[in-house]
């Protein structure tokens, strides 16, 4: 049940106008938008893995679903506790738990790093 939940919102997501941001331009293939005055920040050097976390979490760690948590600009330790407690229980979200449950230890590292890189929201 929860793998299909999960597909469910891979696919959802995917959906052209599904899962975007409407204050988000369209970028041009193989980057992802930058909230810093329209620049574009180039994909190439992207995790293998970041598709899996870009559904719910926004390429450029912007959420894209709402009650969704951005992950741009946080601390990679504290996003790497955040991953190792919905892997041992601490944070009980069973598609969390499903989704990293592949990821390998280097890999989850390798997300936390990108993610601490993107530019944050900016706020008001």
């Amino acid at each position: 049940m929860v793998r299909l939940l999960c597909l469910l919102v891979l696919v959802i997501a995917a959906l052209p106008g599904c899962g975007g941001r409407a204050d988000v331009p369209a970028s041009p293939p193989g980057t992802t938008p930058s909230p810093h005055h329209g620049t574009v920040v180039p994909l190439a050097a992207a995790p293998a893995r970041l598709g899996q976390c870009a559904a719910c979490h926004g390429r450029d760690g912007r959420s894209t679903i709402a009650n969704v948590p951005d992950l741009a600009g946080r601390d990679a330790a504290e996003l790497l506790d955040a991953m190792a407690a919905y892997l041992d229980g601490r944070r009980d979200y069973p598609p969390m738990r499903a989704m990293l449950g592949p990821i390998r230890a280097e890999e989850r590292r390798a997300l936390a790093e990108w993610y601490a890189k993107q530019p944050g929201t900016p706020t008001s």
